[in-house]
């Protein structure tokens, strides 16, 4: 495996950024790996399932329209910030940080033409809130926009936001404690191996509930408030392997922004005897910051942050906890994606399971933290950060 492997984890490429029509129209664009591309009504629960999923605030009002992204202009030229070993930052976003100083961030207004963030954001009031919404309309990349060619993009433009979210955070927001019940299964862990926490939506698995795919893997049933839902589901590739090695090597968690009443039938498909996960982990366990879902590893009582990795394809999920954490590409129904087999590559050829500090190996690799603190040093020179 060579560097770019193991340091970037981006060999998927799955980007579905074109509206429904958009796609039917130009069947040759190139920019479809779906399997059919027949897509198929929503369903008339698709409000209610959204909801329930780790994507609540994922364009809400159109689910099959975003931004498009235009693969064959002309890219830009990148400039490598000093001593980044694994992160390119383009003279775009060098733009955005000189720019972004020149709005009045007092006299800030929404704007009704911001489609993707308009269901994101929640009304701002204070000056601080002001700034976040500012920087938010900037810089926010949803998740289909964690792919191979906007990788790097993708991380330091939403570092941007983690980096003012980190300021005005309140430290004494914490995550709900474990159950009693969880508590007991913790003392079971396995004290001499690290503790994974894995995400689950675009993580580990695609739920079609926009009817947007045919040939899934599986269907999925689930009854919530008298209702029966359905919904397709892709399984990642080499899922089973990949959960066989990570519940060998690590206390293997399973940690989603999703509702119970709807991973719980998931879980039952892909982990159907409770064999990999030994606790799960739902929206309640997370830190719900202006509709952003935080997964603080803090969570464990006892255990040291030092020995946790969380993998997510949100970067916002790592607020907290930078150093820790593995980003992995969206999925959504890719047969060639190779992104849990690239991580079974890079833990076998890093020393991260047995090694003291998983936070020293994860950012010499990933330079999430470094990133973060330059992108906010870069905007307070500008006098934009008032915290």
């Amino acid at each position: 495996m060579n560097k770019d492997d193991s340091n970037n984890l981006k060999k998927t490429y799955t980007i579905f950024k074109k509206t429904s029509k958009d796609i039917v129209e130009n069947k040759e664009s190139g920019f479809s790996l779906m399997r059919n591309k027949t897509f198929q009504p929503k369903s008339n629960n698709f409000d209610l399932l959204l909801n329930l999923t780790e994507n609540i605030h994922f364009l809400k009002n159109n689910v099959s329209s975003c931004k498009t992204v235009n693969l064959n202009e002309d890219k830009e030229d990148l400039v490598i910030i000093k001593d980044f070993d694994s992160l390119k930052v383009s003279n775009k976003i060098f733009k955005k940080l000189s720019e972004l100083n020149k709005k009045k961030i007092d006299e800030f207004e929404k704007s009704t033409e911001i489609s993707d963030i308009n269901v994101f954001m929640s009304q701002l009031d204070s000056k601080k809130d002001k700034i976040l919404e500012a920087i938010f309309e900037q810089y926010y990349l949803d998740i289909v926009d964690n792919h191979l060619e906007n990788y790097d993009n993708y991380v330091v433009s939403n570092l941007v936001i983690v980096s003012y979210i980190e300021k005005i955070l309140p430290s004494s927001i914490k995550p709900n404690k474990l159950s009693n019940e969880e508590i007991d299964i913790l003392r079971t862990f396995d004290r001499t191996k690290k503790t994974l926490f894995v995400d689950l939506d675009e993580t580990l698995i695609h739920s079609d509930i926009a009817g947007v795919y045919k040939d899934y893997d599986y269907m999925v049933e689930m009854k919530h408030e008298g209702q029966v839902l359905q919904f397709g589901l892709f399984v990642r590739p080499l899922l089973n392997e990949f959960l066989e090695f990570a519940s060998k090597n690590f206390n293997l968690i399973l940690f989603t922004a999703s509702q119970k009443c709807y991973a719980d039938p998931i879980l039952k498909i892909i982990d159907p005897h409770d064999k990999y996960f030994k606790i799960k982990l739902f929206r309640h366990n997370c830190i719900e910051f202006k509709n952003l879902f935080i997964k603080d590893l803090n969570i464990l009582p006892t255990f040291g942050i030092k020995d946790m990795i969380l993998i997510d394809n949100c970067i916002f999920s790592f607020s907290r906890n930078l150093k820790n954490s593995i980003l992995i590409s969206s999925y959504y129904n890719n047969e060639k994606d190779t992104e849990l087999g690239n991580l079974i590559d890079f833990f076998e050829n890093s020393d991260l399971i047995d090694c003291k500090d998983v936070r020293e190996k994860l950012e010499f690799s990933f330079k999430f933290d470094t990133t973060k603190n330059f992108l906010f040093d870069k905007l307070s020179s500008e006098g934009l950060f008032d915290t």
